[in-house]
């Protein structure tokens, strides 16, 4: 039976989606998530997913908040970025969505399983996405999802794809990547795991769905050799280390988005003066 679409109390700036608002704004936007909006609700939905756990909140939020009303499930989210969500944090009066302002890693070892839904779309350094991902999926019931953001991005995605082969070293899955928008990792779990298992729904009358073991997908680790993996890793992870501790400090993270907002307005600046001279001419 399907569970009967809920109520859900209003979270301000980051409300669920109306079904218009979430197809308007995969129309209306191009930016680096929209287009994977109305595949993370149908994820969410077709799963009847009753716990989600999210890393970086925004659309996605919205997005999962308008699917769990049809499901009546539960968000717990998770974003560093306390000056930005604090007051909606506050205002929050909906049960059901667990808003938690702070570092990924304190999150992620706070959660208990079983998940039905992760998303990761926090931080995109290769020993962040791997410590967090190593956590969540033991989390994950069988055949429950966990879908990673920005692995297909020029800069970024190598790093990322180095985190998942890390991350689901020694689980069992099965993975595809969406091409587009920066990319979309939409991981199964395949291995047996301590919760019952995710069944199929919305089956066809007389008929149902199959839920059964997949083969493993492969990321190729794009390193130019097992030593210069080794090191840079040590490298990287080191550096990771010294960032956390640093970063991860309220006071510290707050200023360091002051003085990357102010750069933004300079370069922003600098261009449209660049611009005005080029078209003034000689």
């Amino acid at each position: 039976m399907v569970k009967r679409e809920v109520d859900t109390p209003r979270g301000g700036g980051l409300d669920p989606f109306s079904v218009p608002e979430l197809v308007a704004e995969f129309e209306r936007s191009h930016d680096s998530i929209s287009k994977h909006l109305l595949t993370i609700h149908s994820l969410v939905v077709g799963l009847r997913a009753e716990r989600v756990a999210e890393i970086g909140v925004g659309g996605t939020t919205r997005t999962i908040r308008a699917a769990l009303a049809r499901t009546g499930g539960e968000l717990y989210s998770c974003d560093a970025d306390r000056a930005r969500w604090e007051p909606i944090a506050r205002e929050n009066r909906d049960p059901r969505f667990h808003l938690r302002l702070e570092d990924s890693r304190r999150f992620v070892t706070s959660l208990r399983g079983p998940l039905d839904f992760v998303l990761h779309d926090g931080a995109h350094e290769f020993w962040q996405v791997a410590w967090d991902l190593e956590r969540l999926w033991p989390l994950v019931r069988r055949y429950g999802l966990v879908c990673v953001h920005d692995t297909q991005h020029n800069r970024l995605g190598a790093d990322m794809q180095r985190a998942l082969t890390k991350a689901f070293r020694g689980c069992a899955v099965s993975w595809t990547h969406l091409p587009y928008s920066y990319g979309l990792t939409i991981v199964r779990i395949e291995r047996d795991q301590p919760y019952e298992p995710v069944t199929g729904h919305w089956n066809k009358a007389g008929g149902r769905s199959l839920t059964a073991p997949a083969t493993c997908g492969v990321i190729a680790d794009p390193s130019p050799s097992r030593a210069a993996a080794l090191v840079r890793d040590g490298i990287g992870y080191g550096r990771w280390r010294v960032r956390a501790a640093v970063v991860g400090h309220p006071a510290i993270f707050a200023l360091a988005k002051r003085v990357r907002d102010r750069l933004r307005r300079v370069r922003s600046r600098l261009g449209a003066a660049a611009g005005r001279r080029a078209c003034d001419g000689p």
